[in-house]
């Protein structure tokens, strides 16, 4: 692994001083990694360029303008970093979210890290009133119906596995399939449309919700 160019810096310290130099991209990146020194010690590339909004390619660049081979030791320095300032601060039990593995972590256990982070910040972002309101339309309705596509096709199939245990009448769209379409076509104002997506939403799922609010049906997303 290269050494920063300032070996004496820490990497946060060498970000602020070369600030002016990065693209305005990478000034993103590396604000985020300067603001939250402890999420960039365990994201991946692409979960830290998601947060920057930007793409794992320009973290990649940013690490490298900064004189590393590539991100896993940008990343090697940022958790020593944080270790450092970790023992600089004494382990006490007042740290309000200690990490879930050792600095030294596997692969593994990052993306598991990462994901227990993402999980705990939607939870954070969650509208109780709007939970509540979905579940209020759900439990009304004559009829639900669940569409997603891909890997979102899993979880509109989970809910539905979850509400008929509840008695609920639901049906699954995971696809532009004839009877998927029919589907569809049954839509009406008593039924409840339940769209998933993950990042851009599929053309069946859009078109679903569209179809949704035509025919005054209550959509869910």
């Amino acid at each position: 692994m290269k050494a920063t160019g300032t070996t004496a810096l820490t990497l946060s310290a060498e970000i602020r001083a070369r600030f002016e130099e990065f693209s305005r991209s990478q000034k993103d990146v590396g604000q985020y990694i300067v603001d939250h020194l402890d999420e960039a010690s365990f994201h991946t590339a692409e979960e830290l360029a998601r947060r920057a909004n930007t793409s794992s390619s320009t973290v990649v660049r940013f690490a490298q303008a900064l004189g590393f081979e590539g991100f896993p030791e940008l990343q090697s320095a940022a958790r020593d970093e944080y270790r450092r300032a970790r023992e600089g601060e004494g382990s006490t039990p007042e740290v309000a979210n200690p990490p879930l593995f050792p600095i030294d972590q596997t692969e593994f256990e990052a993306a598991l890290a990462a994901d227990h982070h993402n999980v705990e910040e939607t939870a954070r972002r969650v509208d109780r009133e709007e939970i509540d309101a979905s579940v209020e339309l759900i439990s009304r309705a004559e009829r639900t119906v669940l569409c997603g596509t891909d890997q979102m096709a899993f979880f509109a199939s989970y809910l539905r596995h979850l509400l008929m245990l509840l008695d609920l009448r639901c049906e699954v769209v995971a696809s532009p399939s004839q009877e998927g379409l029919a589907k569809l076509g049954r839509i009406d104002e008593n039924t409840v449309l339940v769209g998933f997506s993950a990042g851009r939403p599929h053309p069946l799922v859009v078109r679903a919700m569209k179809l949704a609010r035509h025919r005054r049906a209550a959509p869910v997303a």
